[in-house]
């Protein structure tokens, strides 16, 4: 089953996901860096009226992917 998945990918596929994936890990690690920042009192970021952005913002990325999709 591998071997099939792979031979669907082509290489303009593969690059895109793999940028994909990471600009995901580079975002997350962002977030955390300032949750950490946050916690230590190096920046005084408040949470708690941002916190919808969290989910509205992955979910926007969610919609215009699966509309590139087809």
């Amino acid at each position: 089953m591998k071997m099939k998945d792979q031979e669907k990918c082509d290489n303009k596929a593969c690059a895109s996901k793999k940028k994909r994936k990471l600009l995901q890990g580079i975002i997350l690690i962002i977030i955390g860096a300032i949750f950490l920042l946050n916690n230590y009192g190096f920046t005084d970021f408040d949470i708690g009226k941002l916190w919808p952005l969290f989910l509205i913002v992955p979910g926007v990325f969610m919609v215009f992917r699966s509309e590139k999709d087809h």
